[in-house]
């Protein structure tokens, strides 16, 4: 089995198929504004203060992919025989995380998530390369 996973400007969704018979065994999506109101976003986005000005904040996808490979497995999918993953992301998009953000991320308790199980290891894989990732790159100024 395959898992392909998308990350949207709108949502984040989870495909999972076999391969050998051609056919989708589970799928699930995280809409941004629905399933995590507390970003406030509209369309994905919340918006800044110049005309034109967007942002996301990278913990919501954080969050949109625990709570998607949360649904995958309550819909029975055993995460376990996955042989791949495949992703794509936002395009058109610059991802300016603070200096705290690393600090930030490796403090987050669960206790907001703990009525649910623990998200697979392969979500603590995916937020170590993302996060380790963009943080090579210096965040912007600050007015």
């Amino acid at each position: 089995m395959f898992l392909g996973l998308d990350c949207s400007t709108q949502s984040f969704s989870a495909l999972i198929i076999d391969a050998s018979k051609g056919t989708i065994i589970h799928e699930a999506s995280v809409n941004f504004e629905g399933d995590l109101p507390h970003y406030q976003t509209s369309s994905g986005f919340v918006h800044g203060d110049l005309p034109g000005e967007v942002f996301s904040d990278p913990l919501m996808w954080v969050e949109a992919l625990d709570l998607l490979l949360t649904r995958l497995l309550e819909s029975g999918a055993d995460l376990s025989a996955i042989e791949a993953i495949s992703g794509s992301g936002q395009q058109h998009a610059t991802v300016y995380l603070p200096d705290r953000f690393n600090s930030t991320l490796a403090s987050l308790q669960s206790a907001s998530i703990r009525s649910r199980p623990a998200p697979p290891p392969c979500a603590s894989l995916c937020n170590i390369i993302v996060c380790s990732t963009l943080n090579r790159y210096p965040s912007p100024p600050r007015n």
